[in-house]
């Protein structure tokens, strides 16, 4: 290598530290909900919204104390004490609070998803314009490319647990509305 005049050896100039790589954390919101199943790409984005939400100022739910097992309902709420018809209450409110959080976070990956699908849908279009025909005959044959259908196989998988939060919701909603009257009941009979 050529030397330069004026500059001596002990002169150079460092070079600058190659950063490290930077190992993205693709499940660190996995204890809120599980989304293994979802490629890194969205997973990446669907926590960067997460992260948004926590930044306000949001904290995470500590769900350790809910029991493993949902509660069982009562056969006969005429025969529990009033104790023990409160803890049963507070049992079904704490598995509604639980299945709540886990549904907001359900609901927004599967927000993401279909606006994911709908862009895949959109390219996909993009992709037809040169195509003679009617719009009808484009989107369907769009809705068949190998992309669309692996994305619409995530929002499948999303809409299925989030409809399933929602009836276990409307279950615990239900309970928690009997358990409330049956107290309710209660506390007029006794004339408060």
């Amino acid at each position: 290598m050529p030397k330069r005049e004026g500059v001596s050896e002990t002169t150079r100039v460092p070079r600058r530290p190659v950063p490290e790589p930077v190992m993205l954390n693709h499940n660190k919101h996995s204890s809120l909900v599980d989304l293994s199943y979802l490629p890194d790409v969205y997973r990446a984005k669907i926590n960067e919204i997460f992260d948004g939400y926590f930044s306000l100022g949001m904290k995470k739910s500590n769900w350790d104390n809910v029991e493993d097992n949902t509660p069982q309902f009562p056969s006969k709420l005429a025969t529990l004490t009033s104790p023990d018809l409160g803890n049963i209450l507070g049992r079904y409110t704490a598995w509604y609070s639980f299945a709540s959080d886990k549904l907001k976070y359900i609901a927004v990956a599967h927000n993401f998803i279909d606006q994911e699908l709908n862009k895949e849908l959109e390219r996909a279009l993009g992709g037809l314009v040169a195509d003679k025909g009617n719009i009808e005959a484009k989107k369907a044959k769009a809705k068949s490319s190998p992309d669309y259908i692996l994305v619409y196989t995530y929002i499948q998988k999303l809409r299925g647990i989030k409809t399933l939060l929602e009836m276990e919701l409307g279950n615990y909603d239900r309970c928690i509305s009997t358990l409330s009257r049956e107290i309710s009941r209660r506390e007029v009979n006794a004339g408060f």
